[in-house]
């Protein structure tokens, strides 16, 4: 891989939202050839499923939208 290449882009929609930060946020996440490919390799290790790990963990639920965001954004484009 090229050091220009990225992965695909999805449309994203955050219509609630007053600012795009949260959406730019993610979007660098899911661009970063580096944090994509380790998490993706978390998700594919079930690291993020249900489990006892986010009951206690702090930013839990900041984890689970990222994680259900990811998942959902990646589904958008296998459609």
């Amino acid at each position: 891989a090229s050091r220009v290449s990225s992965y695909v882009h999805a449309p994203f929609a955050n219509p609630r939202a007053r600012s795009c930060w949260l959406s730019c946020a993610f979007q660098v996440l899911w661009h970063s050839r580096a944090w994509h490919t380790c998490f993706e390799a978390a998700l594919d290790a079930k690291l993020f499923d249900e489990g006892d790990w986010r009951l206690d963990a702090p930013g839990a639920p900041k984890i689970a939208a990222l994680v259900a965001t990811w998942r959902e954004y990646r589904e958008s484009l296998a459609t």
